[in-house]
């Protein structure tokens, strides 16, 4: 165990290997979302995030269908990068996975648009504009990439979380999509739902708490310089 190896050492090497936490803090990250994204030959987990947010996915569908709700799937941890020959290769996307298992499931493949990197203002517009319409039923992405100046919001239903980010801003940039002005539920008197998946016995367990700590942080940072500039002014 790498990490009963590093908690042996002494502080000397643990400064020459301090990247061993880091890389076991992100494999317990990933594992914990999908065990594909960490072991190739991982057997099918019934009770994993991935099988869970396809359910709640097709039960959100199915209960706003009358007025194509839509749903939103964030998640930053993916992919499964292996090196070969040299040279970084993606062996397993658990987005793609999850798009072939919703479409086994009835969904209409045209109604599922993964958002990726470098997309062009236009393309990403026209795709805002179908999902917001309802032709686009599923929508997923990182929180880069389907966060910030995305304005999916008025049919938005259901909004899943799989793995919790590292940074308050970026949770509340998720959670920015659904509640957000101009969600037409508010008018028809629905609520929405938000879920954020957690698996016990895992960093889940704390990773929210991190969080609000985090943000408690910055803010009695932003009162500290609020209440010194009032008193210099």
């Amino acid at each position: 165990n790498e990490l009963k190896r590093f908690e042996q050492m002494t502080g000397a090497q643990k400064r020459e290997n301090s990247h061993i936490p880091l890389v076991m803090y992100g494999i317990a990250k990933r594992a914990a979302i999908e065990p594909k994204l960490v072991m190739p030959n991982a057997q099918e987990d019934e009770g994993s995030k991935l099988n869970h947010t396809i359910e709640h996915t097709l039960k959100a569908l199915k209960d706003s269908e009358a007025y194509r709700g839509t749903c939103a799937i964030f998640c930053d941890n993916y992919k499964r990068n292996e090196l070969r020959d040299g040279k970084k290769v993606v062996v397993y996307n658990m987005f793609d996975d999850m798009v072939s298992r919703l479409v086994e499931r009835g969904v209409k493949r045209e109604e599922i648009v993964v958002m990726k990197s470098g997309m062009s203002a236009a393309t990403k517009e026209k795709i805002f504009e179908q999902v917001n319409n309802g032709d686009v039923r599923v929508i997923i992405g990182t929180t880069e990439t389907l966060g910030t100046g995305v304005n999916i919001q008025q049919r938005l239903f259901f909004l899943a979380m799989m793995d919790i980010p590292d940074r308050p801003m970026d949770y509340l940039q998720r959670i920015g999509r659904i509640i957000r002005q101009g969600n037409l539920h508010k008018k028809w008197g629905i609520r929405v739902r938000i879920l954020r998946f957690g698996v016990k016995k895992s960093l889940d367990v704390t990773g929210y708490q991190r969080l609000k700590t985090k943000s408690d942080f910055i803010n009695s940072i932003m009162e500290s310089k609020y209440l010194l500039n009032n008193n210099l002014s």
